[in-house]
């Protein structure tokens, strides 16, 4: 039967402050069992420049920390496996991956960087490309207005809102462009074999059918650097929907000089990511066929906070 106390292990002599359901509690876990989980608690709790293999701490604070998320990595560093869940959610997952790499990373693209799933990094990273808009503050918003103001991995973001930028630009410059080219017409571009009146009339149409799409994209006819707040498929939506207005039927030939096609989107991941991702990826392998068991979460190097870095 367990404790009242789950944070009370067998063999237990250094002490443990968590907050669990609202609550401070001290538990007691064994010294031997965290430096052979992870090295890098071993080195915290035995310094190799202490030169005795003693305790160097009498306790962990942990109680700025999830307290489910670290249940399951103490259970597993105490090899009591009986009380480590089968499966997890996506909270869950969250918060060990949190737990597993020092920064507070909390989403699915850090779950990704953690465990180095490069696929599914890059595709997470694209939808935000995709997905993100900025609110008037200047600040990044998901599709529900929400701001993102959670960390992510190392220039992941700035990457992100770069490539953004510039599908946003690439999507909407050929609309720009050809309202320049009405707009700065030295002649008729219509066409159409008729008189002269007819074509300049055709071209006022489409000029003016140009202009009215850019104020309707929030776009400034004289300014082709405004800003674009909602997001890239939301811009790409209202574009498909665009009708140029014909002259006539007879001058639908012409909205073919009417660019309307839309660009793709590069990776915001960089080279550095994927290199990071490796590691990750060639670290958990080699731990889970070197270590015991207990190691293959916990060997992330998490460092328990002992002094608030700021």
């Amino acid at each position: 039967m367990l404790s009242e106390n789950p944070f009370q292990f067998p063999g237990g002599d250094l002490r443990l402050k968590v907050t669990h359901n609202g609550q401070h509690i001290v538990g007691s876990v064994s010294s031997q069992a965290m430096a052979s989980a992870c090295k890098v608690w071993k080195n915290f709790i035995f310094p190799p420049w202490a030169g005795q293999p003693e305790l160097s701490v009498e306790e962990l604070d942990f109680t700025e920390d999830n307290s489910e998320a670290l249940l399951i990595l103490l259970r597993i560093a105490h090899c009591d496996f009986a009380n480590v869940p089968n499966t997890v959610s996506y909270t869950e997952l969250l918060n060990l991956a949190v737990l597993c790499d020092q920064p507070d990373y909390k989403n699915w693209l850090f779950i990704a960087w953690v465990f180095g799933r490069a696929k599914i990094f890059e595709d997470l990273a694209v939808h935000l490309v995709r997905t993100i808009c900025i609110d008037e503050d200047g600040y990044c918003t998901n599709s529900e207005k929400k701001p993102l103001d959670e960390p992510f991995p190392p220039n992941i973001i700035e990457s992100i809102c770069d490539i953004r930028l510039r599908a946003i630009q690439q999507l909407w410059a050929p609309t720009y462009e050809d309202f320049l080219r009405y707009e700065h017409r030295q002649g008729p571009i219509c066409p159409y074999p008729g008189t002269r009146q007819n074509q300049l009339d055709c071209d006022a149409k489409i000029h003016n059918s140009c202009k009215f799409v850019l104020c309707m994209l929030g776009l400034s006819p004289q300014n082709s650097r405004c800003e674009i707040r909602y997001s890239f498929d939301d811009l790409s939506a209202r574009l498909r929907g665009v009708t140029i207005e014909k002259h006539d039927a007879s001058h639908a030939f012409c909205m073919s000089y009417i660019r309307t096609d839309l660009c793709g989107i590069p990776s915001p991941v960089e080279v550095v990511h994927y290199e990071h991702m490796k590691i990750q990826r060639v670290s958990l392998l080699s731990e889970s066929v070197t270590d015991s068991v207990q190691s293959t979460i916990v060997s992330l190097a998490y460092r328990p906070k002992v002094v608030d870095p700021a």
